[in-house]
């Protein structure tokens, strides 16, 4: 085993990584991996006992020496590092847990001790200075010459040759100086990532909301159970406190660019179509915007107008209300709006209502020229949300090239023996996703949200109503139990199978850059496995896979967002509806289909217009299913032919049925407590099953039903942790 240096300017290597201490970086083939405080003092602790087990006692110690905290907290940063060096099912293993005792550190650690350079600098002696001879100015005897004299008309030549030799020597010298010049000119320009500190610790910090500031505080939106907070901290960092609003959830679309007013929207849900209102930020009562609805909206630079988009396109408004001009119609769905410091193009994230990629687009205020912004930069194109700088010299953006979301900057401006990189620069390299990039007011930093999330499994139990947490504690998100209650699918980083009980797990699909699984279901009778994927650039595909692994078969490519498939009980036909959140609310694409996978046949059920999440009853005579807007379930009777309304809610969730097809249970995810229903099919009055309240008082921020079991026990994902805000501190030249 190596010896460790406790000098805290050591150097350490270990496979393709170094961990500088003096600068507190871990870097790959010199690029930076950004990791938060704690983090890289639990990397450091195991690096320094390379090859031991270093107990979790000894590590808490280490790591929180004056504070008190949970063993969770020590699992979460063994999660971020093993993320952070591809420590993955498959790849190299660095850390090595040890049940019951500790972690070990299983890579061979190299050792580069900080050394102190101290140059001294000794004068050249009197005979070699400038202007001094070797024989004359030391005081040494002068040498008889072994050269013959020389002569007048040899003198002169000399002369000249040595004239011309020095006006070389100087030509030389001006050019390697201005190539000098314009070489450190060169790649001074490029943009550069200095360090990364977190700004909250909240773990609760929801994207939709973006990121605002104005100039000394943030202002973000956190998750809380039922309902969500509009919150501030300190630019800084430091303690979140709430941002007194009028309403119960608001959102805050943008700040004008003095800082006395924002423009908010009250919401029930994470949807769009929004009343829009002007809020002054210092006292003051809410002004609604005439009878404005809006996706999204951004002041102008000046203060006097509003560019803001709906469902159909980006319009122009005055602050004052005024009606609004159409500047552009939109081919989906566009939002992240950010107008150009001189006022004269606006560019928008638009995301594809059939494939859900996003692209950065432009437009011109005057004439409504518009253009794809980037255009053949990264195929298929996964950029969006991008901000300019307050001086207009760069335009930083989120991309995915790859698994990842990364921060890249664009040099805009162009100036006389400027180099700039005309691509955009990459500014982070992982461990997490970073997204919705906000550059400070003086440039040297930006804003960014990401962070790991924490998301549990687990099984409440239908009588009892006790928690138990299901795979032995794995991260998955999304879990089905097969029929007959032997066998379980779900999806974590990959698509997996295991007992019922977490057992035995085998891995059957992995999500890769150009597949991503978001779905699971079983069939009927347990022989094969419903998946849906999507992909960058490519419709909701639904496959099935056997249970033992092998290829995937394609059921039908659908041609635009539809979800959660589900089987009949004879395992003939599948139904499925749209997306809720980017589906199309055409007569064509917001129905529920029948697919029959013998004959290939797909038709629409009767009266389903505006319905998705469809459920088939295990006695195969009703389909319940969610309205997309949240708030109605219903359902269908094949013998009938006709749909009932099954349950009223203020934001419901997918409908599950219990084994005996007696009872459709489901979430109201906005209702205090978030609540679990059952409703029979029969009496159609709604029963409370399950409230979360308590549980939620206990620290996670969602808990959400996703199924039930056999024996009618709940199986629910509990997020713990999630999204926070940091502090990118940036060299933009």
């Amino acid at each position: 085993m190596p010896t460790m240096s406790n000098n805290g300017k050591d150097l350490y290597e270990f496979g393709p990584f170094r961990l500088d201490t003096a600068q507190r970086l871990l870097s790959r083939d010199d690029q930076q991996i950004p990791l938060q405080p704690k983090a890289f003092d639990t990397l450091l602790v195991l690096v320094r006992n390379s090859e031991k087990v270093v107990l979790k006692d000894e590590l808490l110690n280490a790591v929180w020496a004056d504070t008190f905290v949970e063993e969770s907290n020590l699992s979460q940063n063994i999660f971020v590092l093993r993320k952070a060096l591809g420590d993955v099912d498959g790849g190299r293993r660095y850390i090595i847990t040890v049940p019951g005792r500790g972690y070990r550190f299983a890579e061979t650690v190299r050792v580069i001790p900080h050394i102190e350079v101290n140059v001294t600098v000794t004068s050249l002696p009197e005979a070699l200075q400038p202007g001094g001879t070797p024989d004359t100015q030391a005081g040494n005897s002068v040498a008889p010459s072994i050269f013959p004299p020389v002569t007048g008309e040899l003198k002169q030549e000399k002369s000249a040759s040595r004239r011309w030799t020095a006006i070389g020597v100087v030509a030389v010298g001006v050019v390697a100086l201005a190539a000098g010049v314009l070489l450190y000119r060169h790649f001074s320009k490029i943009p550069r990532l200095l360090s990364v500190s977190q700004v909250t610790h909240s773990g609760r910090v929801d994207p939709w909301g973006r990121i605002s500031s104005d100039g000394s505080r943030l202002f973000l939106l956190e998750r809380d159970g039922d309902h969500w907070n509009t919150m501030q901290v300190a630019a800084q960092g430091g303690e979140s406190q709430p941002f007194l609003s009028t309403f119960h959830n608001t959102r805050i679309f943008a700040l004008s660019s003095r800082y006395s007013e924002m423009l908010i929207a009250p919401f029930v849900g994470r949807t769009g179509n929004l009343p829009l209102w002007i809020l002054p930020v210092v006292g003051g009562s809410p002004r609604r915007l005439g009878d404005i609805f809006v996706d999204d909206a951004e002041f102008s630079p000046d203060g006097s107008k509003i560019a803001f988009s709906r469902g159909d396109g980006i319009y122009l408004s005055e602050t004052t209300g005024t009606p609004p001009q159409e500047l552009t119609s939109c081919a989906g769905f566009c939002q992240s709006l950010a107008w150009s410091p001189d006022g004269k193009v606006i560019r928008f994230t638009q995301v594809d209502g059939n494939t859900d990629q996003t692209s950065l687009w432009e437009v011109t205020v005057q004439g409504g020229r518009v253009r794809p912004f980037l255009a053949g930069w990264n195929d298929p194109p996964a950029e969006c949300c991008g901000r300019w700088t307050a001086d207009g010299k760069y335009y930083i953006f989120a991309a995915v090239r790859g698994n990842e979301s990364e921060i890249w900057a664009l040099r805009e401006s162009k100036a006389l023996f400027q180099f700039a990189p005309t691509q955009p620069i990459q500014l982070t390299h992982g461990p997490i996703d970073l997204r919705e990039p906000l550059p400070s007011r003086d440039g040297r930093s930006i804003y960014v949200q990401g962070g790991p999330e924490r998301v549990d499994l687990e099984r409440i139990d239908g009588l009892t109503h006790q928690s138990k947490p299901l795979l032995n504690g794995m991260h998955a998100w999304e879990m089905a139990i097969s029929r007959d209650g032997q066998w379980a699918a779900y999806i974590s980083d990959s698509v997996w199978r295991s007992r019922a009980d977490g057992s035995t797990p085998q891995k059957l699909l992995q999500n890769t850059s150009s597949l991503r699984f978001t779905h699971v279901r079983w069939n009927p009778d347990s022989k094969r496995i419903l998946v849906q994927a999507t992909g960058r650039g490519r419709p909701a595909t639904i496959y099935s896979v056997s249970p033992d692994g092998g290829a995937l078969t394609e059921l039908t490519a659908l041609g635009h967002p539809y979800i959660i498939p589900d089987m009949s009980p004879d395992g003939e036909t599948i139904v499925f509806g749209p997306d809720a959140e980017t589906a199309d609310r055409s007569v064509e694409r917001s129905v529920l289909h029948l697919y029959n996978l013998k004959s290939g046949e797909k038709t629409v059920i009767p009266g389903s217009q505006g319905l998705f999440g469809a459920a088939w009853s295990p006695d195969g005579r009703y389909l319940a299913a969610l309205s997309t807007d949240m708030t109605v379930m219903k359902l269908y009777d094949f013998q009938q032919h006709r749909w009932s309304e099954l349950a009223r809610g203020t934001y419901l969730t997918n409908p599950y049925w219990s084994t005996d097809a007696k009872y459709v249970y489901f979430q109201d995810l906005l209702a205090a407590g978030e609540p679990v229903f059952r409703t029979p099919t029969k009496t159609m009055v709604k029963e409370l099953v399950f409230s979360f309240e308590e549980m939620l008082r206990s620290g996670p921020h969602r808990c959400l039903f996703i199924g039930l079991t056999p024996d009618g026990s709940l199986l629910t994902r509990v997020n713990r942790e999630g999204g926070d805000l940091y502090e990118l501190d940036v060299d933009l030249p």
